[in-house]
């Protein structure tokens, strides 16, 4: 694709994909910085968004988001106070209930008042009204951009000056343009600087870090496990540990995305995490040295009856050369390699010629994805190199609603060549396309600018890639968290019928009846593979699997589940559940 010469580019999906432009070069034409990143959003958005859009409407949707943003943000510290308070109370050891949070009967939250409710903001197709702290802001909306960016900044200032607000002009310049791009659709938005370096680490597959993967435990900050080698296992941290504090900084209530800016840091210099140990009451301070950590791309073991398993935990620049590593070792022991579970499960995405390169190992030859979009980003199909080492593997692909973005690309392409049997649930359904735009402030901005298509043509937005074998469930919070249950998410205009599975098995009565034969144990955590009913279940088809064809499998794991006593009764509808 033609690129500026002094532009700088990658690809990924998950997060996003397409390519970064280094919009510096153009900073002669505006003299304003405010200014002119407002312009260059603009002309990004004109070239490139997947959809045409006017700049005068995304211009009032900034300044109307703002304001609801800032009324978020009041709501959001209202109810984490409330979910503090539980969780302290519950960690001192005291028999507590949960919070209620306050909803009608149609389960959308009552809203938590707010100093801003009273600002009225009127938006017509050429005009803008804000009423707020007893002044008004009425502006025009020409077409010129350059106009249109001044009454942008003239707006925030409004906002600034009559509502009374704290934060800074160039803090509130920033919620304005997230609530212009995130207006379009829910994966487009601004990027601010320490943001824009996190994305660049993860995708470039290193970073300064203590060396540990963590995880929300029970609404605590928990340590799943350290890193071999690295600064936190040195120092003794181990599985299970909580961080109650970061630099002695509270914990509870925060998400992992803070926790994660905050243990991330440059190399050399030291963090303070605060631990509190499974079984002891008091908490202790451990020092680290952050040090260059290696983004784990995948995780791999070889299984007993040699079935390789290799877990993918994102897409970044090491995915592919760490999948042919953990093959080549699989194939030396002793016997080689019988057949491999790529586990896609909960993986959100990543660098999108990782997902090719992966996708092409098990492929002879044919198309793995094709992308349609606007610009210099229109059609472009990928094939594989028919150079793929690993044909002749059976292999089973394991997905679930937490699997977007690339691992779709992976999941569908595989099962479009008919290459892997698909197991799991249905998958996220981000058919999508993001690009990564480095602006002049140093900060980024991630666009939807295409969207993809598997092999068959089939596209996955809001649908999800439907597994072979499809698991049911009647848990509600799995039903919610999918594409199509995004806020302004764009809806998918292929009118083909859905896919249906080959089998649709219910999940709670095979994990029942493999807790109750023990093959399984309960582990609320999951942190361990042996709590894994998925996992055990395709084992025990390899295991026990002769023909390993998509149709030989599928009639091997009939023949398993008719011994499952409702294996394949539809599971309870989630809104039965309260």
């Amino acid at each position: 694709m033609p690129v500026h010469r002094f532009a700088r580019q990658w690809r990924l999906l998950g997060a996003a994909i397409g390519l970064s432009i280094l919009l510096g070069w153009a900073a002669g034409c505006h003299s304003d910085p405010q200014t002119a990143v407002i312009l260059d959003v603009f002309d990004l958005v004109e070239r490139y968004y997947v959809e045409k859009v006017d700049p005068r409407e995304i211009t009032a949707n900034a300044l109307a988001g703002l304001v609801d943003h800032l009324k978020k943000d009041v709501q959001i510290e209202v109810q984490t106070e409330k979910i503090k308070e539980f969780l302290r109370a519950r960690d001192r050891g005291e028999d507590v209930t949960p919070p209620v949070m306050e909803e009608t009967e149609d389960a959308s939250p009552t809203p938590i008042p707010t100093p801003f409710d009273d600002v009225k903001v009127t938006v017509a197709p050429t005009h803008l009204r804000i009423e707020g702290g007893g002044q008004i802001f009425d502006r025009d909306l020409p077409a010129d951009k350059r106009a249109l960016a001044r009454v942008l900044l003239d707006g925030v200032a409004f906002c600034r000056s009559a509502l009374r607000l704290k934060q800074s002009p160039e803090e509130l310049q920033q919620m304005a343009l997230d609530s212009m791009l995130y207006k379009l659709d829910p994966h487009s938005g601004f990027l601010e600087l320490t943001d824009y370096k996190q994305l660049k680490q993860e995708t470039e597959g290193s970073f300064g870090g203590v060396g540990i993967e963590i995880s929300m435990v029970g609404g605590f900050l928990t340590i799943v496990s350290p890193l071999e080698g690295a600064p936190a296992q040195q120092q003794g941290l181990r599985s299970k540990d909580r961080i109650t504090a970061i630099d002695h900084l509270e914990t509870i209530g925060q998400t992992i995305d803070w926790a994660v800016k905050r243990i991330r840091g440059k190399i050399g210099t030291t963090v303070v995490l605060t631990i509190r140990r499974p079984g002891e009451d008091k908490t202790f301070d451990v020092t680290l040295a952050r040090t260059r950590i290696e983004a784990i791309a995948i995780k791999s073991k070889l299984l007993p009856g040699r079935i390789g398993h290799v877990r993918v935990i994102q897409f970044n620049a090491r995915t592919a050369d760490d999948l042919e590593k953990a093959l080549r070792e699989f194939s030396a022991a002793p016997g080689g390699l019988r057949a491999l579970i790529l586990d896609l499960r909960n993986d959100p995405g990543g660098l999108l010629d990782q997902a090719v390169a992966v996708t092409d190992k098990f492929l002879t030859g044919g198309l793995i994805v094709n992308t349609i979009g606007r610009g210099s980003l229109e059609e472009r199909e990928r094939y594989a190199s028919s150079r793929g080492a690993w044909t002749r593997v059976p292999l089973v692909v394991l997905v679930n609603n937490g699997s977007a973005s690339a691992s779709e690309i992976v999941a569908g392409a595989l099962k479009d060549h008919q290459r892997g049997l698909v197991v799991g649930w249905q998958t996220f359904g981000k058919g999508s396309v993001q690009s990564i735009f480095e602006l002049r402030n140093e900060a980024g901005l991630r666009l939807t600018t295409a969207m993809y298509y598997t092999p068959s043509g089939e596209s996955i937005q809001a649908h999800g890639i439907t597994p072979h074998i499809r698991f049911d469930s009647d848990d509600p919070d799995r039903d919610l968290y999918s594409e199509a249950k995004l806020e302004g998410h764009i809806d998918n205009s292929n009118k083909r019928p859905a896919q249906q599975p080959l089998l649709e098995v219910n999940a709670k009565n095979l994990y029942d009846h493999y807790l109750a034969k023990g093959l399984i144990k309960s582990d609320a955590e999951a942190f361990s593979d042996d709590a894994d009913f998925l996992l055990v279940f395709v084992r025990k088809l390899l295991d026990e699997a002769t023909d390993f064809s998509i149709g030989g499998l599928t009639a091997q794991a009939q023949a398993m589940l008719d011994k499952v006593p409702g294996a394949f009764e539809p599971a309870a509808p989630a809104a039965a559940k309260k």
